[in-house]
């Protein structure tokens, strides 16, 4: 009987499915572990991080625009690096819409028609991690 108790009180204990907003923290531990693996100090450390920070935005607002699949999220989150991320089951064209908001998040801001920039409220990462200096990924995985 008491065996029986303890197993219906864990059935009802399933954990919820994993969400678009579940991937920020998962993106967090790429970073910390990307910045450990690679010995980044400094300002090499600094880009990457703000990077990361960029992703770990954006990775939640594109999956839920794309309804990623539980599949594709629960793949994501499992991911150790970066790099295991790049075999989770994205479709084309939620691979292409997660690469096209990559590279709009760091690109400079447009001049507009005055030829000024905007207010420099751009991303902190457009002039850093962004300008080729080595430090960051934006590759979709």
């Amino acid at each position: 009987m008491k065996g029986l108790l303890i197993l219906v009180a864990l059935a009802g204990c399933k954990k919820a499915p994993a969400t678009c907003h579940d991937l920020g923290p998962a993106i967090k531990a790429w970073a910390d572990d990307e910045v450990a693996t690679e010995k980044l100090t400094g300002d090499a450390a600094t880009r990457r991080q703000a990077l990361f920070a960029m992703t770990e935005e954006l990775y939640p607002r594109v999956c839920e625009s794309g309804k990623w699949s539980g599949e594709t999220i629960d793949c994501l989150i499992a991911s150790k690096t970066e790099q295991d991320a790049q075999h989770c089951p994205l479709t084309r064209d939620q691979r292409e819409d997660l690469q096209k908001a990559l590279m709009d998040a760091l690109a400079p801001p447009k001049a507009d028609a005055t030829g000024s920039a905007g207010s420099g409220s751009g991303s902190a990462v457009s002039g850093s991690a962004a300008s080729g200096s080595g430090t960051g990924s934006a590759k979709a995985p």
